[in-house]
């Protein structure tokens, strides 16, 4: 016989409602989302003439890589040199298959920037 003190305690396993479960696949797959949107970017140090910090980026956007230059540059930026080029999913027949191809497997889409900062 335990004392009253250290008696062992059973604790029932718990269970998992119906909308605990929903919530927890919608969790899995915002996280599965977000993770395949994250945009990649890539900054290079660059030597400039006129002793001016200077980069080189790429990325998935000049969006990403003109919020990254506000970063690095606080005072501002020339612009060298500014492009993007972006290819569509035009492979596919029929607008419903080529719509979930461009979700599933986005077209790649590729940015680039040369800047010197200011001051």
């Amino acid at each position: 016989m335990w004392p009253a003190a250290a008696r062992p305690v059973e604790i029932a396993p718990a269970r998992r409602s119906a909308s605990s479960q929903r919530t927890a696949v919608q969790v899995v797959v915002a996280l599965a989302l977000s993770a395949c949107s994250t945009p990649r970017l890539e900054v290079r140090p660059q030597i400039s003439a006129s002793g001016q910090p200077a980069y080189e980026l790429k990325g998935s956007s000049l969006q990403v890589l003109q919020t990254e230059v506000r970063r690095l540059c606080p005072s501002g930026a020339d612009v060298l040199l500014q492009a993007q080029t972006h290819q569509r999913n035009e492979s596919e027949p029929g607008f419903v298959k080529r719509w979930t191809t461009e979700i599933l497997s986005p077209a790649p889409s590729e940015a680039h920037m040369q800047v010197i900062c200011k001051g």
